[in-house]
């Protein structure tokens, strides 16, 4: 059988998208005052530590720290007097330049969609080419698919197909309950919401996803007649 569409999670796909798109600009700000130190940092660096002083663990140290490292990586072999000087010699001598500026660059320029969703920066959606930060051309298209779900197996199909054609019967009963005169208004929405299978969200009854993905996994093998 053909997989059958169970959900499409709209809402979540825009906000991703939108917070994809905030990302860009967001991280290229934090690579260029990294780059003004005379270093780079990685997207997975950047994308890390950003996430890291967001959720206000402040006192860490945790750019001081990678800003050392990298400054180290530059001197490291170096030498006095012909004489060998070890990396940990060298990282007590690096002189650590001012970084508050990054830190406050983060805590007023991290993307506001976080504050209100709790959706973060997701590396594997951008790119950093020669100190540019973009977009992937695949980003919108793995965003979509990631909250898009369909059915796994045949067993799944034949599940939500059955699902589906309940779901619409019951949503298309409420609907005309709710056109006819009623002395409790509303009282009959979602009255079968707790039918095994079956949700009821923002007023409409739909297949269970967690119930399609059970039943899917008890029958791997299924193949419809």
């Amino acid at each position: 059988m053909e997989p059958v569409l169970v959900f499409t999670d709209t809402e979540r796909i825009t906000k991703e998208k939108e917070m994809c798109d905030a990302s860009v600009s967001f991280i290229q700000g934090f690579y260029d005052l990294i780059a003004a130190l005379g270093i780079t940092f990685t997207i997975q660096e950047m994308v890390y530590i950003s996430g890291y002083i967001i959720k206000n663990h402040l006192s860490d140290n945790c750019i001081e720290n990678l800003v050392k490292r990298k400054l180290l990586a530059k001197v490291s072999g170096a030498n006095f007097n012909g004489v060998a000087l070890s990396d940990s010699a060298l990282y007590e001598m690096i002189e650590m330049p001012d970084v508050s500026n990054i830190y406050t660059y983060v805590k007023e320029n991290y993307p506001k969609i976080y504050i209100a969703d709790r959706i973060g920066i997701t590396e594997d959606y951008l790119l950093l080419i020669d100190g540019i930060v973009s977009k992937k051309n695949t980003a919108y298209t793995t965003i979509e698919s990631l909250y898009t779900q369909y059915t796994k197996n045949d067993k799944g199909a034949e599940l939500a197909t059955l699902l589906f054609s309940i779901c619409n019967l019951l949503n298309e009963y409420e609907e005309y309950l709710g056109r006819i005169p009623n002395p409790y208004p509303l009282s009959y929405r979602g009255v079968y919401k707790d039918l095994e299978g079956i949700e009821f969200v923002g007023l409409q009854h739909r297949p269970s996803l967690r119930f399609i993905r059970e039943t899917e996994s008890v029958y791997p093998d299924y193949v419809a007649a």
